[in-house]
């Protein structure tokens, strides 16, 4: 039996230069709290996002069922809020070193080097952390549909205090939004 054939112009359609691939700082509305800016890229198919509309997460290459791939790109300290998925979400270090929280009060976390996977399972509420003197890069892999994002009371607290000041509310449903300015 052959394999499919398919020739150099197709397969490059199923190339995404790392130069080329767009990126937001607006993806999460988490980002806009003290400590928590990073920015991510959209590779294979469309992340979780609460920001749907920002072009600039549109993806590098198109999705593939049941498969999302991004970039995290965070300057030393800079970390994501808690928060959780209905899907596993791995994460892959590519350059500097990360911490990986977990657990409904932060109570448990692992340091995460370059190479190093983990496999967050759904539910979990989970953030990382560059712990880094560098900005450094990590690889952020979704299973299935992405989903949205929940929050828990920790964050929601966050935003009740803060989030007037920085432009951040909260639905009935417990998601962050953007305060019209």
């Amino acid at each position: 039996m052959l394999g499919v054939q398919i020739s150099k112009a197709e397969m490059l359609k199923c190339v995404a230069r790392r130069v080329e691939i767009r990126s937001s700082h607006k993806a999460y509305v988490d980002t806009l709290l003290p400590g928590h800016a990073r920015e991510i890229f959209n590779v294979i198919g469309p992340g979780v996002t609460e920001s749907p509309s920002d072009p600039n997460l549109a993806p590098a290459l198109a999705g593939i069922d049941g498969f999302r791939l991004g970039y995290i790109k965070s300057k030393p300290g800079t970390r994501g809020a808690l928060h959780s998925h209905d899907t596993t979400e791995v994460f892959i270090p590519m350059s500097g070193k990360w911490i990986i929280v977990w657990g409904d009060g932060e109570e448990s976390q692992l340091e995460l080097n370059i190479g190093d996977v983990i496999a967050v399972p759904p539910g979990v509420f989970r953030c990382f952390k560059n712990v880094s003197d560098d900005e450094a890069w990590m690889i952020g892999i979704l299973s299935g549909v992405p989903g949205r994002i929940i929050w828990p009371e920790t964050v929601k607290n966050e935003v009740r205090r803060l989030g007037p000041q920085v432009g951040i509310g909260l639905t009935e449903e417990g998601d962050l939004v953007h305060l019209a300015h």
